[in-house]
């Protein structure tokens, strides 16, 4: 989405159309599969970094593609989530079967639960059909649950760096609501949610399945 043209030119990189979710997913499970295995772990991330980011994020760019314009604050088309959530699936499914490093079934789990999780609380409807539930920041959601797997896996140092970069992350999506006027971005409490949402339940299941 281009920028409105009262955003200064010096800002308007902010706004951009930055798949950091995507790399989240992608780059995460290879660090974690490295650190917990070396080149053997290293190659077993490449596995849920094709179906957790790399195909997700074909399938985003091909919905926004082929469907209208949508509403401010609609949440996340369901093709979308149903469509990541069943790629995400088939590499848990790979990984799982073929025994894997344990941090690297870990943290493929934690990232189809965060989808889970927002996908719960963007899809919840009323029984008349309205949708009630929050636009849940995956931005902040998945940098916040990267944070809490750095924090277990490489030690106290990475994970409180990544939890600086995490707050930026959710900050900047505040911010770009701020600059486009609400037609992108998202609000302080969405933001706020993404990030406790993202880091509890991420982190929970990386603990427990590590």
């Amino acid at each position: 989405m281009a920028p409105p043209a009262h955003v200064p030119a010096g800002l308007t990189w902010l706004i951009g159309p930055v798949p950091l979710p995507v790399s989240v997913a992608i780059g995460l499970p290879i660090c974690v599969g490295w650190h917990a295995a070396g080149m053997a772990g290293l190659l077993w991330g490449l596995v849920p970094a094709l179906f957790s980011g790399v195909l997700p994020h074909l399938l985003d760019r091909w919905v926004k593609g082929h469907r209208p314009e949508a509403e401010p604050g609609s949440g996340k088309p369901t093709v979308l989530v149903v469509g990541s959530a069943a790629s995400l699936i088939c590499g848990l499914i790979i990984i799982v079967a073929y025994a894997a490093p344990r941090p690297v079934i870990a943290c493929a789990a934690g990232l189809f639960a965060i989808l889970i999780a927002v996908a719960i609380a963007s899809q919840w409807r009323s029984p008349t059909g309205e949708r009630v539930g929050w636009n849940v920041s995956v931005h902040a959601a998945t940098s916040a649950g990267a944070a809490a797997i750095c924090w277990v896996e490489f030690g106290v140092a990475a994970g409180l760096l990544a939890g600086i970069l995490a707050t930026a992350v959710a900050l900047s999506r505040v911010l770009v609501r701020s600059l486009t006027r609400g037609q992108d971005g998202h609000t302080g409490v969405e933001a706020l949610i993404g990030a406790l949402v993202g880091a509890a339940v991420c982190g929970l299941i990386y603990l427990l399945l590590r």
